[in-house]
């Protein structure tokens, strides 16, 4: 894992990360191809996330990280709001109470077992909160939580602590 992710841009640590590990990744497109997601979806990309989708545009289709963990992150294409995406989970319609984020699905964890979701605003927000299961906030940016994929991913899935009682 990479260990020093404050070096150069998400976008491209994530493509070296990936491209390092044999994985299948789509090429970076173009500036127009982001302005007109955010013109037909109302919201605007935080810098960070412009910059994943600059240079890599999500992983191929039914490709993941190999890992233990199973990440997939989307191609732009495949990014929608939480309404729209098809997701399977349940609770992923549960967002945080603030109004001024619009969560658009971009990534999962072993086959949409656990989906994860960006609030986007219309302008420059300080921050664009990352949910995951039940709108638990993951991190306060793309950039945090691509640095803590890299960095711990087990840290962004979500444990079950209950117990199973003994029957």
């Amino acid at each position: 894992m990479i260990t020093k992710p404050r070096e150069a841009s998400i976008g491209l640590l994530l493509k070296k990360e990936w491209c390092a590990r044999g994985l299948k990744v789509r090429p970076g497109i173009e500036a127009k191809e982001l302005e007109h997601f955010e013109a037909v979806n109302g919201v605007r990309l935080p810098d960070d996330m412009r910059s994943f989708f600059l240079h890599v545009d999500g992983m191929e289709m039914n490709t993941s990280d190999e890992s233990e963990l199973m990440f997939n992150f989307w191609p732009l294409g495949r990014v929608s709001p939480i309404k729209d995406s098809g997701c399977r989970q349940p609770s992923l319609g549960m967002k945080p109470a603030d109004a001024r984020y619009r969560f658009f699905s971009f990534a999962d964890y072993m086959i949409e077992a656990e989906v994860f979701s960006i609030g986007l605003s219309t302008g420059d927000e300080a921050s664009n909160p990352v949910i995951g299961w039940k709108g638990e906030i993951k991190a306060n940016s793309f950039g945090d939580f691509a640095k803590r994929y890299l960095i711990a991913p087990g840290s962004l899935i979500h444990r079950t602590t209950e117990k199973r009682q003994a029957s």
